[in-house]
């Protein structure tokens, strides 16, 4: 029902639901109000009833108290009078019949069981009516009037041909009036499709509705003709677009193409026939005619990657592709292209796109990778080299200080305060030298990648800084410094490389008794305001000039104040600090202020 009430025009839904509003008004009503009048009827029924039962109940009761049944059938027959009275049956207390009235005209009427658990009961033809008989002390009986309904059937039989008649009356006119009314909407709605047709057809923008009225028809003209007025300006607009987009794909002398997925059609502008040496702008088919054109490697990704973009399974369509050409030549060609149309469940209709050639491009690309290659390979090689001599310096340099250590200790009884201050000299030349190498060799390792940290849990206090600080107490106190640690964390467990945590706070450590002329180095573990593990070295040496921080962490880098000319070193301890706290996701920042101290802090991220 409801597919066919759409496909009817407007002028007769229009006409089906004015006949609709009035048909369900009008038999709403009309029933409502024969309801009204049955109810009525049934009210006025049950009143008369009681009245009769009234008139003869006391004498029944007394009939029964004194088991007069005789006297008590004839005061029941006194109701034969009224003829709506069908049936009159009295009850004693022990629910037995002992006296009736029944109608000669109707018969004996079967009493429902429903009408002893309710006092009024309305069946089909009868209405049934149960008075209870008391005298002073107790209920001694009862009474049953059944009463004939046929007037309330008649009325209703009555209302239902007036129903009838009223509504082939209402129907005819409402239909008569709604066929006049409807073309005030209609009519107007037709001419305007009319309009749209003969603009589409025609494709002639400047034709316009005429407005007839200032209702809800005037207004959707006016916006159906600035509607127009909008599409005049946008065709004229999409006009000089695609002459500029055409100057510019000349321009920069790419090819255009457009492909209807609906017919399998593809559109190739000049420059794109150019480049596949086409014969025509038009191709039946698809770009998989491109095939016998492109390398076969080169196609296969090519193909796959429309059949993914049509799916929607990737973002955008873009892929590089060898072109063969008749003169055996080769160029590469970029196309990139976009869904510009689909229909309403998302599939895709229209598929527009660009080609340029890259050959030269690509030339340029191989020879950038090749370059880079090669750099690379120094670097590797210049890196491994380095490596390579670290170690073959720091094995004779170990050997030279092991000898040097039992030389002394052999002729020790025999050396004079000369020869001591030579043998610490030539000691500490050969630890500078194998602490350069080992730092040579760490950073040599971060740069070409070979080191594999080896993540562990470690007590950080327990198993790192309290070593760390044991093992510089006797540099410190050589300079005559303080150097403490502390902590207010029970537990400081962490999961990092032991190796690279160790050298970490080892050469913050170094640098910073190196650095402090006197005063103190302090070592503190500590939670930060975020709960985070941290670390503070700090001292009260030289510190470090505002302008040289931001260079602070560059391989071979020293200040040219005071690190380089005052003090020993080669740049690579804080380089190789920064490059393991990257290795174990920590974060180090530095405060210093010169001539005052430097304050290096290591958060656990």
């Amino acid at each position: 029902m409801l597919q066919l009430f759409r496909e009817l025009s407007i002028k007769y839904k229009l006409i089906s639901i004015i006949m609709a509003l009035v048909g369900v008004v009008g038999i709403g009503s009309t029933a409502f109000s024969i309801l009204s009048n049955v109810k009525s009827i049934e009210q006025h029924l049950i009143h008369d009833a009681s009245l009769h039962v009234r008139s003869v109940q006391n004498e029944c009761a007394a009939a029964v108290d004194f088991k007069r049944y005789d006297v008590a059938e004839a005061v029941l027959k006194r109701l034969s009078v009224f003829p709506e009275i069908e049936l009159l049956v009295l009850y004693n207390s022990n629910n037995i019949e002992v006296a009736s009235y029944v109608n000669k005209n109707s018969g004996r009427v079967q009493i429902p069981k429903e009408v002893n658990s309710e006092n009024i009961f309305l069946e089909k033809n009868h209405l049934f009516s149960k008075h209870i008989l008391n005298t002073n002390t107790e209920p001694i009986g009862f009474i049953i009037i059944a009463v004939s309904t046929s007037e309330i059937n008649q009325e209703i039989n009555k209302s239902i041909r007036w129903i009838l008649i009223t509504l082939l009356i209402v129907f005819m006119v409402t239909y008569f009036l709604a066929l006049r009314l409807q073309s005030y909407i209609s009519e107007p709605i037709l001419r305007l499709a009319d309009v749209a047709r003969k603009i589409t057809d025609e494709s002639n923008y400047s034709i316009r509705v005429k407005k007839t009225s200032e209702d809800e028809i005037g207004s959707l003209y006016d916006e159906f003709n600035f509607m127009i007025n909008k599409v005049q300006e946008s065709s004229s607009e999409l006009q000089t677009s695609e002459e500029r987009l055409k100057f510019a794909l000349e321009g920069a002398n790419d090819g255009f193409w457009d492909w209807d997925l609906t017919t399998n059609k593809i559109y190739l502008s000049a420059r794109a026939q150019e480049m596949f040496e086409f014969d025509t702008g038009i191709i039946d088919g698809n770009f998989f005619l491109m095939r016998k054109y492109t390398f076969l490697e080169d196609f296969k990704i090519f193909a796959e990657n429309i059949r993914e973009y049509l799916r929607g399974k990737i973002p955008g369509f873009e892929c590089e592709f060898r072109v063969k050409r008749k003169n055996s030549e080769v160029d590469w060609i970029l196309t990139k292209g976009k869904i510009v149309k689909r229909d309403e469940t998302g599939k895709a209709l229209r598929f527009v796109g660009t080609h340029s050639v890259i050959t030269e491009r690509k030339r340029i690309e191989s020879e950038l990778k090749l370059a880079k290659e090669a750099a690379e390979k120094t670097n590797i090689l210049k890196t491994e080299f380095l490596a390579q001599m670290s170690h073959e310096i720091r094995s004779p340099i170990n050997i030279i200080l092991s000898y040097m250590g039992l030389l002394k200790d052999d002729i020790s009884d025999n050396v004079n305060d000369n020869l001591d201050d030579y043998f610490t000299s030539i000691s500490s030349a050969g630890q500078r030298i194998i602490r350069t190498i080992d730092l040579i060799l760490n950073m040599a390792e971060i740069q070409t990648g070979i080191y594999e940290p080896s993540i562990t849990k470690i007590e950080l206090f327990a198993e790192v800084l309290e070593p760390i600080s044991q093992e510089y107490s006797g540099y410190a106190k050589a300079k005559n410094l303080n150097l403490s640690l502390s902590s207010n964390i029970e537990d400081a467990e962490i999961f990092a490389d032991k190796y690279s945590i160790y050298q970490i706070f080892a050469n913050l450590v170094d640098n910073s008794i190196k650095y402090t002329p006197k005063g103190k180095v302090e070592i503190k573990l500590y939670l930060d305001r975020d709960n985070m593990l941290a670390v503070d070295i700090a001292d009260s040496g030289i510190g470090i000039a505002e302008d040289y921080i931001p260079n602070l962490f560059k391989p071979f880098t020293q200040e040219e104040q005071g690190y380089t000319r005052s003090f020993e070193g080669n740049g690579l301890g804080l380089a190789l600090v920064k490059r393991y706290c990257d290795l174990n996701n920590l974060r180090i920042e530095v405060k210093s202020v010169k001539n005052t101290g430097t304050t290096f802090t290591v958060t656990f991220l």
